[in-house]
């Protein structure tokens, strides 16, 4: 459990309500496991109601692999059966609420959809858009998200969140001026001025010129001075002739996002996902033996007859799609404690946020080639947010994916750039 006076949020944050049983989906659709931590397993072995006490014994298993010596290791889990949890009455509600109460769920339970990362003693909190009824309030927001500091009193159960030190003891200039750049990614993902692909350009430009002097010995003076002097040069549009001579390729990129797609279906997913899939290869003829020259041929026709026309009229939802996330992640460093996951270089990092982002577009091309002008705001929403169940979560795709670009030599900026450009 851990306190905070100051909490930085986007303004829908407050807004939120669960649905409950009324949702399409419960929580965990789709995920192979949910993790228990020790003291709710043990606050389980103590339950006085046999009925749960039979579901507990069937349904949880400890975590043979873990080692105790680390610190978020998953102590237990909670076994779904085809991706749907065992203790959920025919109502959809939980057994486990419903008779011990809120504070017998686990912290996964207990916090889901919300997210919460530590940055200089600031507890920033957003929403996870692989939930429903928080895709809808988060993306169809067409004057796009906004954040309010707040000095209010608020609890996290989870006493591991992810954390950024920004003090004098950080070794790294990137992690002492990560509210800075943090603002300055912010900016640049709402700069209507530009695409979304333009901005995502942009980004990969600067996170290119933030690794390299996050490497070289510069002073702090240099290191704020080249962050500001690269936001000038947006401003002035002085780099808008790189983004005109990158030649689009869109056969690479429609072979290996499609060689993603299909790799993901093989892991846990939902009802909702495949349907956005199915309806991709629909649009795009991908049925018996097709030439990938001729699917390749439709899905540049699907782009500029159906779907540049419709991101047009809804680029905001994929704004506020890659703000959310950009702001969720602690983009682009990630944090420097994370009991869960990896630390990874910002090249990883960003590759990987260029990788969800490009996937995620050929999936709404080939739908919108499946609805033509029938196309709308709420088959964005559904593949959003069924895409962030199956993909978004999935942290060991995700690197497998980040290693298969690697071996197809779609590296650094110019990898991004080749992903991006059409």
């Amino acid at each position: 459990m851990e306190s905070f006076s100051s909490v930085l949020q986007p303004g829908y944050y407050a807004e939120f309500q669960c649905t409950a049983a009324n949702c399409i989906e419960t929580c965990c659709a789709g995920w192979g496991n949910v993790v228990v931590e020790k003291s709710t397993y043990e606050c389980y072995k103590k339950c006085k109601y046999l009925d749960l006490v039979e579901q507990f014994s069937r349904n949880i298993v400890k975590n043979t692999e873990a080692d105790e010596t680390k610190t978020g290791q998953p102590y237990a889990f909670i076994r779904l059966e085809n991706g749907k949890c065992p203790f959920l009455t025919r109502e959809r509600l939980c057994q486990i609420q419903k008779k011990l109460g809120e504070q017998a769920l686990s912290i996964t339970c207990d916090t889901y959809p919300r997210n919460f990362n530590k940055v200089n003693e600031v507890l920033q909190r957003a929403l996870d858009l692989s939930c429903p009824t928080a895709a809808k309030l988060v993306l169809l927001n067409k004057q796009g998200i906004q954040f309010e500091a707040c000095q209010i009193n608020a609890t996290v159960r989870n006493a591991l969140l992810p954390e950024i030190k920004g003090g004098d003891e950080s070794g790294s200039k990137v992690y002492r001026y990560f509210n800075v750049v943090q603002q300055m990614v912010i900016r640049l993902l709402q700069n209507r001025n530009y695409s979304i692909d333009q901005r995502l350009m942009l980004i990969s430009m600067f996170c290119e010129k933030l690794e390299r002097l996050t490497e070289l010995e510069v002073s702090e003076q240099k290191f704020t001075d080249d962050l500001l002097a690269f936001e000038a040069e947006v401003k002035n549009k002085a780099l808008d002739s790189i983004m005109e001579k990158c030649r689009p390729d869109i056969g690479t990129q429609f072979e290996a996002m499609s060689l993603l797609i299909d790799y993901s279906l093989k892991g846990s997913t939902t009802d909702a996902f495949r349907s956005c899939v199915k309806k991709c290869k629909a649009g795009l003829d991908m049925k018996g033996a097709f030439s990938m020259q001729e699917v390749v041929e439709k899905y540049g026709e699907a782009y500029s007859q159906y779907y540049q026309q419709k991101i047009d009229k809804y680029m905001y939802i994929l704004e506020n799609y890659l703000v959310n996330n950009a702001f969720k992640d602690v983009y682009p460093v990630g944090p420097q404690i994370n009991a869960f996951f990896d630390e990874y270089s910002i090249r990883r990092i960003h590759m990987i946020f260029i990788i969800k982002y490009t996937i995620l577009r050929t999936l709404l091309i080939g739908m919108a080639g499946a609805y033509k002008q029938d196309f709308h705001e709420g088959h964005m929403i559904k593949a959003i947010q069924s895409f962030e169940k199956t993909i978004g979560h999935n942290m060991s795709f995700l690197k497998q994916a980040v290693d298969f670009m690697d071996a197809a030599q779609i590296q650094g900026t110019a990898g991004c750039l080749l992903l991006l450009k059409i």
